[in-house]
C-alpha cells in the first residue's frame, strides 16, 4: 500500500512541494514575482504606514465617577474659600498634603453632620490643625481664618438641620 503512494512521485523534484536543503525544508514562495516582499517595501509605503499609525486616536473608556454628596461638596467649598492664593504658593509636596488633609477635615465634618453630633470645638481643632500646614503664615491669621470657616460651617449645619425638619 505504501509502495503505491510512493510510485511516480519524486520527493526531490520541484513539483513535490518544499525543496530539501541541508538545514531542513525550504518552503517555496507562493507569491507571484511582481509582489513586493516584506523587506522590499518602498519608502513611500513606510511613510504611508507612519502616517496611518500617527492618525490612530485611542479613546479612553468613559468611566462615570460617582457624584459627590452635595453636602460634602459645599463643605469643601467653604473650606477652600479665601485660600486660593495661599494654596497656589505652596510647594508641590505640601500642596498634596494640604489638599489631602482638607478632604479629611471635610469628610469628618460631614460625618459629624450625619450623626447629628456637630461639636464646634472639634471642628475648630480640625480646621486649626489643617490650616497650620501652611508654612510662613502668621498664627493669628490662621486662627482667625479657622474661626471664620467654623462660623460658615456652623451656619451651613443649621441651615441643613432646618431644611431636614421642614421635610418631616
Amino acid at each position: 500500500m505504501h509502495d503505491d503512494l510512493r510510485e511516480g512521485v519524486n520527493l526531490l523534484s520541484p513539483e513535490a512541494g518544499p525543496r530539501a536543503t541541508e538545514a531542513g525544508f525550504e518552503v517555496e514562495d507562493a507569491a507571484p514575482e511582481s509582489a513586493p516582499r516584506r523587506d522590499e517595501t518602498s519608502s513611500l509605503d513606510k511613510q504611508q504606514l507612519a502616517n496611518v499609525k500617527a492618525t490612530i486616536i485611542y479613546q479612553s473608556p468613559t468611566v462615570e465617577l460617582p457624584s459627590k454628596d452635595p453636602v460634602l461638596t459645599r463643605i469643601e467649598d467653604i473650606l477652600a474659600e479665601n485660600l486660593g492664593e495661599l494654596y497656589s504658593q505652596l510647594p508641590e509636596d505640601k500642596r498634596e498634603a494640604f489638599k489631602h488633609k482638607g478632604e479629611e477635615v471635610a469628610s469628618a465634618i460631614h460625618a459629624m453632620m450625619t450623626t447629628a453630633r456637630v461639636k464646634a470645638h472639634q471642628i475648630l481643632r480640625l480646621l486649626g490643625d489643617w490650616l497650620h500646614l501652611i508654612p510662613g503664615v502668621n498664627v493669628y491669621f490662621l486662627q482667625q481664618e479657622a474661626k471664620l470657616k467654623l462660623d460658615k460651617v456652623m451656619d451651613y449645619v443649621d441651615e441643613q438641620a432646618k431644611s431636614s425638619q421642614d421635610v418631616m
